[in-house]
């Protein structure tokens, strides 16, 4: 996941796990640029942050389930993520996970 490309390079997510699920967060600091008005450059990220993430973890034979939060400016929550053991036939293209690094 953290291989998603971003405006500059800046990574602006941060994760925290806990009791099985994985939450990902906008790290407004890290992104905070020209480049970024209004965060759409950041939404657009994390897109590709849940891509890579659902890609990997469907190689690794794992589904992703995962809720999204409401986008606002007061709102650093992205979103939950829980992984379950099988991973859905029609998802996984093992072209598509081995292309992540590949940008």
């Amino acid at each position: 996941a953290c291989a998603a490309p971003s405006t500059g390079n800046d990574q602006p997510w941060k994760w925290f796990y806990q009791n099985g699920i994985l939450y990902l967060f906008h790290d407004r600091q890290r992104s905070e640029s020209f480049g970024d008005y209004r965060n759409i450059a950041s939404d657009l990220t994390f897109g590709g942050v849940l891509e890579n993430l659902t890609y990997k973890a469907a190689a690794m034979n794992l589904s992703v389930h995962y809720k999204l939060f409401p986008i606002g400016e007061d709102q650093p929550l992205v979103a939950s993520i829980h992984f379950r053991e099988g991973s859905p036939a029609e998802l996984f293209m093992p072209q598509l996970e081995n292309c992540i690094y590949n940008r």
